[in-house]
């Protein structure tokens, strides 16, 4: 399969912000415990706590300021890396849909066709499963992936990928490929089967699975979602583990805006579990902004075991306000004013 065939375009469009937070710090922690963490939020690590929160996620789904924008093509590294898991699983559903029929298998259901996976090193192959027999990529057939050493050139640089992962419950409705103003749906679930990513000297495992899913009616106004029950992230011999997760945006390419919620449990080698809430769009202040920033709005809650918390409060796309709750009594204890630069960089 030849990633190189999907216009750039599309394959930096990821807005998903939302996700920067909840998916990349999986399997990014080297240090079992944060120095001044005890299991109890307080002024100490509340910062570095709301960083964790809202970072939680950025391997998996990169978000404002982090990720990749539609509209111009601008791609961040997000925070602890470049390798972002939803962004590949995107674009394995974008490069699958460029194929246009390359691979027809046979005109009998359920036919397996095998696929090779284009690897600039090693090896890779995808076992196609023709589930209605039409001989094209649609709803209902599955994909089965695997990895030998395989070597591709993203456009943040070479990835190594290993061991495998499968798509199904594959829904594609338009054509990603074709004229964006047609607008397409597309879905799937991804399990990974110790998937192996190598980026430059840091390798990370994952385990588990997401759904995730993007709509369009006309190429500017675009709904993403990711969401699951368990995914494993391993590092350095450290994993972290999202939990009961879902992150929901909605991208505006000609306005240039987004604006996303994101809710989950981490249970971290570096904080253990951690409660992470914030509003919907349609119930309360969720994150918003304007491309390629920070959000200019929005709130998150992030809380402990013990029921300290810390709420992270958006006051533009360069400060935020956070609000220590020590004892888990309710009552603001401690409540500091930082910039986006410094959650960034704790």
């Amino acid at each position: 399969m030849n990633i190189s065939k999907v216009p750039r375009w599309l394959r930096a469009s990821i807005g998903l912000y939302l996700a920067a937070g909840l998916l990349a710090a999986l399997g990014g922690c080297s240090n079992p415990q944060t120095p001044g963490f005890n299991g109890t939020i307080n002024d100490a690590n509340g910062i570095a706590v709301a960083a964790a929160g809202y970072y939680a996620g950025a391997r998996i789904v990169p978000f404002a300021g982090l990720g990749n924008h539609a509209v111009t093509g601008v791609r961040v590294a997000p925070r602890g890396g470049a390798f972002n898991l939803a962004d590949f699983a995107r674009t394995q559903i974008e490069a699958l849909a460029a194929q246009k029929g390359q691979y027809p298998s046979s005109t009998l259901a359920g036919v397996v066709t095998a696929i090779p996976y284009e690897c600039r090193t090693g090896s890779g192959t995808i076992q196609w499963d023709d589930k209605d027999g039409d001989g094209k990529f649609s709803s209902g057939d599955t994909f089965a992936f695997a990895f030998n050493d395989c070597a591709v050139r993203d456009i943040v640089g070479t990835l190594v990928y290993n061991n495998q992962m499968t798509m199904t419950q594959f829904s594609l409705a338009g054509d990603p490929q074709g004229n964006p103003s047609d607008g397409w749906d597309m879905s799937a679930l991804f399990t990974f089967n110790k998937l192996s990513v190598t980026e430059g000297q840091a390798t990370r495992v994952y385990s588990g699975d997401f759904s995730f899913s993007s709509s369009t009616p006309d190429g500017v106004r675009e709904t993403l979602g990711v969401t699951g029950t368990s995914l494993t992230g391993a590092a350095n011999n450290a994993q972290d583990v999202l939990k009961d997760f879902s992150l929901n945006e909605k991208d505006d390419r000609a306005a240039f805006t987004y604006s996303f919620s994101a809710n989950a449990t981490l249970d971290s080698a570096r904080y253990g579990e951690l409660s992470i809430k914030s509003p919907s769009c349609k119930t309360g202040p969720c994150f918003s902004g304007t491309s390629p920033f920070d959000p200019s709005g929005g709130t998150m809650l992030i809380t402990a075991t013990d029921k300290s918390s810390v709420k992270m409060i958006v006051n533009s796309s360069t400060s935020i306000t956070v609000e220590i709750d020590a004892n888990g009594d309710g009552t603001v204890d401690t409540t500091r004013d930082t910039a986006w630069s410094v959650l960034s960089g704790s």
